[in-house]
């Protein structure tokens, strides 16, 4: 029984290290809690673009293992601390101009009011957007020159908990949100303008708004980020699955 279990595990890393390579390779965005000696400086991009988030507002310490999350480490938000990537901006313009992109966030909140996991916005009248936590689920605002907003919010028992949640944006065939939780659809919202070519005024930032003001509470152990064309979703799912026991589907 004990070399079964063994086998097992084995199996099971050697197709999660097999999934790295693939996603490391098609994902352009990726971040992940990793061990680090001492307070957290830089968050490298396993993703395809290269370069790394930045420690630009407060002290993020060093990530602990997270039994909410499989054991696996995660980096814990107080709302004074977030990152940025240090890159220009036209390189993430495809999370608002409509040619379609898929965030994934592995976290944990632990605040209910109103918490930016994501953003790209600037200003209010900035091209970009913001991907929230909020108390009533999940939401996601994208907005451009012409201030299109979607608000799109789930149930809280499912969206408040651990877990995978899922933002997915393009213009084509329609202009559509759609929020998931592990892989189920929670909730979308739709529209027939269309989104502002022009590239975002902010970085991209993890843990808080552009301007600092709206900060994250919880634990994040996983973002990626996908270009929607790049179709990973199933590879990503498989992807969590094996390394948090997250099932989405």
């Amino acid at each position: 029984m004990r070399a079964r279990r063994i086998q097992r595990r084995s199996v099971i890393q050697g197709r999660l290290t097999a999934l790295e390579g693939i996603l490391a390779s098609s994902v352009p965005y990726w971040f992940r809690a990793e061990p680090t000696t001492g307070n957290v400086s830089t968050a490298p991009n396993r993703g395809y673009v290269g370069g790394a988030l930045s420690v630009t507002g407060g002290v993020l310490a060093a990530p602990v293992v997270d039994g909410s999350l499989g054991g696996k480490l995660s980096w814990t938000f107080t709302g004074t601390q977030w990152l940025d990537f240090v890159g220009p901006a036209s390189a993430w313009a495809f999370m608002h101009n409509g040619a379609g992109f898929r965030s994934y966030v592995v976290f944990v909140p632990t605040a209910a009011n109103t918490q930016i996991i994501l953003a790209t916005r600037g200003s209010a009248v900035a091209a970009g957007n913001h991907i929230y936590h909020t108390s009533v689920g999940y939401a996601t605002s994208i907005c451009n020159d012409t201030i299109l907003t979607y608000n799109v919010t789930g149930a809280t028992t499912i969206l408040n908990t651990a877990g995978l949640h899922e933002v997915s944006y393009a213009s084509a065939p329609a202009t559509k949100v759609e929020i998931r939780a592990k892989g189920s659809l929670v909730g979308s919202s739709s529209a027939a303008a269309t989104p502002s070519v022009a590239d975002p005024t902010g970085p991209l930032r993890v843990g808080a708004s552009v301007s600092g003001t709206t900060q994250f509470n919880g634990r994040i152990a996983d973002i990626l980020i996908e270009q929607t064309v790049s179709g990973q979703r199933s590879l990503i799912y498989e992807y969590v699955s094996a390394r948090y026991g997250i099932v989405a589907q």
